[in-house]
């Protein structure tokens, strides 16, 4: 299963366009796109530990230090143990 979460209501659209288009998903991995917030995972049904591949891409630099500080705290917080963080930013 691989979820993206967005805090964009737009860019969930655009996801879920580009998925519907591309029949992304449509195999063996399921594909979700939620509207959610970074900093808290938790409402969007993520536990601690439960998630093997966190991304954070081209965020953290419209961020203040503090919030991109408490966002990879997150991060950190969902990953399972041997979990991978990918982050790319500009």
């Amino acid at each position: 299963q691989l979820t993206g979460v967005d805090l964009s209501d737009y860019f969930i659209t655009v996801a879920q366009y580009i998925k519907a288009e591309s029949k992304a998903g449509s195999g063996d991995v399921s594909l979700n796109f939620l509207h959610g917030d970074g900093l808290d995972l938790a409402s969007c049904g993520f536990p601690d530990d439960s998630v093997d591949l966190v991304t954070i891409s081209e965020v953290t630099h419209e961020m203040p230090k503090a919030v991109s500080a408490e966002l990879f705290k997150e991060a950190a917080r969902v990953l399972a143990p041997g979990g991978v963080l990918g982050y790319m930013d500009l």
